[in-house]
């Protein structure tokens, strides 16, 4: 008794002392955003809110969307890599890491990347936040209702109040990766070389393609792409759909009126496109290989650079590769699927590679940010990349000897000088 009567007390006198804990975050706001921020994010939120409205005047027409209340963005700093999150339960939510972007492979191409991730994010809110007049009456009884395990109930009441939320992957990115190509001034996935060379191989090496409910059901674990599917094929879908119907009829699609029916996005496919979901996705497939045959076509009329290949073996994500010229090798890591990261040297006169070490916890596309100093032939690298703040080491290819320099610190691309 004695312990729950001090309790509250020490508590009390913990905060008094520390008052700087309750003004660990700030809020700033616009007309339809507030943003929270730490104090050294302080610099960013000019532009952020000035990216969030910029981006929501044509989203918010194109959709005819008003918010019920103000949407929230909130700053973190956690991650060496940018990225971001949203959420429309239980209210509007985005979760922004204002870290630079991931570059590698040109995955991401953006002309501003906080202007680019808010476009993007936002279509997510609006998209997901709409509501026919059954989900509003469903909010002024329960609000916008997250699901819990804990609790299976909630998932139907979920349903209920944000029916938007709940469709696949692949659906809900398609849309988000449109807009923040067109609000970007055509800098977006939806015209990038990843993509782009993606589908060139998948026709050259007459590849299947999934179907949509295959797409969501298995490609995304069989695959060491993962969840860069739904944004490849998502981002591949709406163009041609863009392409071919219009971009008024791909807003249509996502639009949701004020009416009393709950309809199934494929339901609401075939209303707008006058075909179904899946002969739509046939009729894509098939120009996808048309127009990529014709790409490969045009190539195959001039001559090929001279190639030699190093290796006939697919190595997956490989960092950048440094040449040993003494050794007439090259230093580089690899990230296979179903095999653990490594370094290696590869002779170039055997065309086989020896390992001189391992690379824990690399980052799905760009592995790990290295630099190599041939003078001192020391390799640096970091760890921890796909998690937190990285740790940088450094690894003797002439000895072997590996050394932790950094821990948990900030670091993007490194380089030597």
């Amino acid at each position: 008794m004695r312990l729950r009567t001090l309790l509250p007390i020490v508590v009390l006198l913990i905060l008094l002392l520390h008052p700087a804990r309750a003004r660990d975050w700030f809020e700033s706001e616009s007309r339809h955003f507030k943003v929270v921020y730490r104090a050294e994010h302080a610099v960013l939120v000019p532009q952020i809110l000035d990216a969030a409205e910029k981006a929501f005047k044509p989203l918010s027409q194109l959709f005819d969307y008003t918010p019920s209340e103000k949407i929230i963005i909130n700053t973190y700093d956690f991650s060496d890599y940018g990225k971001a999150g949203t959420t429309t339960l239980p209210q509007n939510f985005i979760r922004l890491e204002i870290a630079p972007l991931q570059l590698s492979y040109e995955t991401m191409p953006f002309n501003g990347r906080i202007q680019w991730i808010i476009s993007h994010e936002l279509v997510h809110v609006i998209v997901n936040d709409q509501a026919g007049r059954v989900e509003t009456f469903n909010r002024s009884l329960f609000s916008k209702v997250p699901p819990e395990k804990a609790q299976p109930l909630t998932v139907l009441y979920s349903h209920l109040t944000n029916t938007q939320r709940y469709s696949p992957r692949w659906h809900q990115e398609s849309i988000a990766i449109f807009m923040e190509t067109w609000l970007s001034g055509g800098f977006g996935r939806v015209l990038g070389n990843f993509d782009e060379m993606y589908y060139r191989s998948m026709v050259f090496e007459n590849r299947d393609f999934p179907t949509p409910r295959y797409l969501e059901a298995k490609t995304s674990h069989n695959s060491f792409l993962l969840q860069t599917l739904f944004y490849l094929y998502g981002a591949r879908f709406s163009a041609y759909l863009a392409h071919h119907y219009g971009s008024d009829k791909l807003v249509e699609w996502f639009r949701v009126r004020n009416s009393y029916e709950y309809l199934h996005f494929e339901q609401k496919f075939k209303r707008v496109f006058k075909t179904s979901l899946q002969t739509a996705w046939t009729n894509f497939i098939a120009n996808e290989k048309a127009f990529q045959g014709s790409n490969i076509n045009i190539l195959k009329s001039e001559p090929l650079t001279e190639m030699y290949p190093l290796t006939d073996q697919p190595l997956g994500w490989v960092t950048k590769a440094y040449h040993e010229p003494d050794r007439n090798a090259l230093i580089f890591g690899f990230h296979r699927p179903h095999q653990l990261t490594k370094l290696v040297r590869f002779d170039l006169k055997s065309k086989t590679y020896q390992k001189i070490g391992s690379l824990p916890s690399p980052s799905m596309v760009g592995i790990a940010s290295t630099a190599f100093d041939r003078r001192n032939r020391l390799l640096f690298y970091t760890t921890n990349n796909n998690k937190l703040f990285r740790d940088i080491h450094v690894l003797s290819t002439a000895s072997g000897e590996n050394k932790l320099l950094f821990r948990d610190c900030r670091v993007g691309h490194i380089t030597v000088s």
